[in-house]
């Protein structure tokens, strides 16, 4: 459907919406072992902490890396990220040499303010290079879900006449769209990789299990469904699944 068009003498523009039809897209990528991700990641808090002239900024003003990652709208991919507030309780929960620590005490804590998963880690300096400007150079590290936490470092060099807000932003937009890549690579569904597992589900009515199979439908690591019991109250079911237990606990 068009969204939204512009026409001249000379060319058309144009902004069109295009709705997939959400089971056969997934059941065609499958069947021709096409690889792709679609379980979305719980919520992960951002913690923006920016160094410069040996000060660390995380809810102190100015962060102007703390305005960069602000600056984006809510994302659509697989990773819902979230900006603390910064008020008295997030000012008390945690501060910047504990986020660049790793203290996952006081970063769980955080966390669980905003209905978070995980927390991210973005320690961004600013280095004088060999051209006398500024390049910033960024540690993200994601805590919380992962078994080791794992740490990506990227430094950006300024364009001609970019501002230091402009390579900020820039900076934060590359690394919201890393965030992002990283979890599709992570829970890519393994083809070559089916197993089975057997489950029972608690139920009190028919209703509730009717529900679960719903749901379970909907996951794509999830191949088949194959009903053992069904009783009052419980249902046993062998799970056929592509990938690692992993993904299936995640998905």
């Amino acid at each position: 459907s068009i969204a939204e068009e512009k026409v001249s003498a000379v060319r058309y523009i144009a902004v069109l919406n295009f709705r997939f039809k959400n089971e056969s897209l997934r059941r065609l990528l499958i069947n021709n072992h096409i690889p792709f991700a679609e379980t979305l990641s719980k919520p992960v808090l951002v913690l923006p902490v920016y160094q410069a002239a040996g000060a660390l900024f995380l809810f102190d003003d100015p962060n102007p890396w703390r305005e960069a990652w602000r600056a984006f709208p809510e994302q659509d991919g697989l990773v819902p990220l979230v900006l603390p507030r910064g008020d008295l309780l997030d000012i008390a929960a945690i501060g910047p040499e504990q986020v660049l620590d790793g203290d996952t005490q006081r970063l769980d804590a955080i966390a669980s303010r905003y209905s978070a998963g995980d927390t991210l880690v973005a320690h961004g300096t600013l280095r004088m290079n060999a051209s006398g400007g500024s390049d910033l150079k960024v540690f993200v590290t994601r805590y919380g879900t992962a078994q080791v936490s794992q740490t990506m470092v990227k430094t950006f060099s300024p364009v001609v006449g970019e501002s230091l807000q402009s390579l900020l932003t820039r900076a934060a937009s590359e690394l919201i769209s890393q965030v992002d890549d990283n979890w599709k690579e992570d829970n890519q569904l393994q083809f070559g990789q089916q197993a089975v597992v057997a489950v029972t589900v608690r139920i009190g009515r028919l209703a509730d299990w009717l529900k679960v199979r719903e749901q379970l439908a909907g996951v794509a690591v999830i191949s088949r469904i194959d009903l053992v019991l069904l009783s009052r109250d419980e249902v046993r079911v062998n799970l056929h699944y592509i990938g690692e237990p992993e993904q299936l606990a995640l998905a």
